[in-house]
C-alpha cells in the first residue's frame, strides 16, 4: 500500500474517532437546547368563547378571566392551593367558576349560579327579620368565571358545605387579672398544649398581656345592620329640701325613645349609630305633699340641673394626653383632619361637650372611632383608637375620657386622627385647639 493511501486511511480513523467522541456531546447539547426551547412554548388547546368568537387564546400556566374591561390573563390555581378535595386529578383546562376569599383560592365549580344562589339564600335568611335593614358578607367572596385546570374542580355540595362552615384562626386576646393558661384553654376550647405552642414563653400571665389563641369563626362571617329602638332614662338631678336642708325628694327621671342602627358581625355588636331620639317624658321634680312633711309652702326649694345644660362650651381643647402633630390638616394626601401621634393606650378626651352620635368600628378606614355632635353645628371625630369607652347616645363633657390611642383601621402607626366638621365641611383643627 502506497504512502498516500496510508495517510488517507489514518485521516479516516482520526475523523471517525472524533465523531465517536463528539457525537454524544453534541447530541446532549442539542437535547438540552430543545428542552429549554420547548419550555418556553405554550401548550394547550385553543379556547373559544361564544360571547366573543374573536377571543381565542392558547394557554400554558395562564388562565383567562372575563372581566368588565374584557378578558384578562391570570395565573391558573394549582391543586395544592385549594383547601378542598377535588373532583378529579386530570390536567385538562375547563371553563369554570373560581371561588376566592381574601385573595385565597378555595376551588373551582362548574356551576356558578348554584353557588351564587346559596350565598344569596344565606343573606335572605337574615333579611327575613323585620329589624334587619341590610345584610352582607364581612368578607365578600370573589367568584371569577374563567378557565381552570380540571384538577381544581370541586363538587358544588362540598363547596357549599365549606362556605357555610367554620374554620380555626389565630387571634390576639388581652388577658385579665385572673387568667391562667388553663383558664384560657378552657374558655376558648383549646388544649393546654395548644396554648403553650402559640405562646412558648407563657408563664405567669399579667393583666393586659396579649395572648395568642385559636378561635372558631365562620368561613364567611355575615355583617348585618338592625334598626333597634330603645327606651332610655333621662337623668335629671332634681332635689327638694326642707328648711333644715334635709332631702325630701330626688324627683322623677324622664324617658326618651332612641332609634339606633346597630351593626353586628355574626351576632356580635361592632358599632351603633344614633338615628333619631325623641323625649317622651321630661324629668320633673316629684310632687311634694306638705301634710306628709308638716312643712309649709315656701319652706321648700328645688334645684334642677339636666346633664346636658350648658355642656357645650363652644371651644375645643387638645384631645390627647400629650402627643404631637404627625400629619397636619390637608397635607399632600388631602388629609381631612389632624393626626396626633402618641403611644398606644394614651387617653383621648372629648374636645368639647356634646352627644356621642357614633362609636365603635368603622369600615371606611377610621377603625375604632368616636363622633360627637356638639349641638352648635360642630362635630368632632376621633379615629384609629385601640379602645372606645363611650356609646352612641352618651352625653359627654369637655375633657371626658372617650377612647384610647391606637392604630386600627387604615393606619400605619399609633395616633389619634382628629377632625372638626361644620355643616358637612371639614375645618382645620389647628384653628380651634
Amino acid at each position: 500500500m502506497s504512502q498516500k493511501h496510508l495517510c488517507i486511511d489514518r485521516r479516516k480513523r482520526i475523523y471517525s474517532l472524533i465523531m465517536n467522541c463528539a457525537a454524544p456531546v453534541l447530541t446532549m447539547i442539542f437535547l438540552a437546547g430543545s428542552v429549554c426551547w420547548a419550555a418556553e412554548l405554550q401548550y394547550g388547546k385553543p379556547v373559544v368563547y361564544d360571547k366573543d368568537p374573536e377571543a381565542v387564546m392558547v394557554f400554558s400556566s395562564k388562565g383567562l378571566i372575563n372581566g368588565i374591561n374584557g378578558y384578562a390573563e391570570i395565573n391558573l390555581p394549582v391543586l395544592e392551593d385549594a383547601p378542598l378535595g377535588t373532583v378529579n386529578s386530570g390536567a385538562e383546562l375547563v371553563e369554570a367558576c373560581g371561588i376566592y376569599i381574601d385573595d385565597e383560592f378555595i376551588g373551582a365549580v362548574a356551576d356558578k349560579d348554584s353557588i351564587e344562589t346559596q350565598l344569596e339564600t344565606i343573606l335572605n335568611e337574615y333579611l327575613e327579620d323585620e329589624t334587619v335593614i341590610k345584610a352582607d358578607y364581612a368578607v365578600e367572596p370573589d367568584l371569577k368565571q374563567g378557565v381552570y385546570r380540571s384538577e381544581a374542580l370541586v363538587d358544588e355540595s362540598d363547596m357549599k358545605d365549606f362556605l357555610t362552615g367554620e374554620k380555626k384562626v389565630v387571634s390576639e386576646y388581652t388577658a385579665e387579672e385572673e387568667d391562667t393558661a388553663e383558664k384560657i384553654a378552657q374558655d376558648f376550647d383549646m388544649s393546654i398544649d395548644e396554648v403553650k405552642e402559640l405562646n412558648p414563653e407563657i408563664e405567669k400571665i399579667e393583666d393586659g398581656e396579649s395572648i395568642k389563641i385559636k378561635e372558631t369563626v365562620p368561613v364567611l362571617p355575615v355583617k348585618y345592620i338592625c334598626e333597634e329602638q330603645e327606651e332610655e332614662i333621662i337623668e335629671l338631678d332634681t332635689y327638694e329640701y326642707n328648711e333644715n336642708s334635709e332631702l325630701v325628694s330626688e324627683g322623677i327621671k324622664g324617658k326618651r325613645l332612641s332609634t339606633y342602627e346597630v351593626t353586628y358581625v355574626d351576632g356580635t355588636e361592632v358599632s351603633r349609630k344614633l338615628k333619631e331620639s325623641e323625649t317622651v317624658e321630661l324629668p320633673v321634680a316629684e310632687d311634694y305633699d306638705s301634710e306628709d312633711t308638716n312643712a309649709s309652702e315656701g319652706e321648700l326649694y328645688s334645684e334642677s340641673v339636666p346633664e346636658t345644660e350648658n355642656i357645650f362650651s363652644g371651644d375645643f381643647i387638645w384631645p390627647v394626653n400629650g402627643g404631637y402633630v404627625s400629619d397636619p390638616f390637608m397635607s399632600d394626601r388631602n388629609h381631612k383632619g389632624m393626626d396626633i401621634a402618641a403611644p398606644a393606650g394614651t387617653e383621648i378626651y372629648a374636645a368639647d361637650g356634646g352627644t356621642v352620635i357614633e362609636a365603635g368600628w368603622n369600615d371606611g378606614g377610621y377603625g375604632n372611632f368616636v363622633m360627637i355632635d356638639h349641638g352648635n353645628g360642630y362635630i368632632t371625630l376621633y379615629g384609629h383608637a385601640s379602645e372606645v369607652f363611650v356609646n352612641p347616645g352618651d352625653t359627654v363633657a369637655k375633657g371626658d375620657l372617650i377612647a384610647a390611642v391606637g392604630t386600627t383601621g387604615d393606619s400605619t402607626g399609633n395616633h389619634c386622627h382628629f377632625e372638626v366638621r361644620f355643616d358637612g365641611g371639614f375645618l382645620n383643627p389647628d384653628d380651634f385647639i
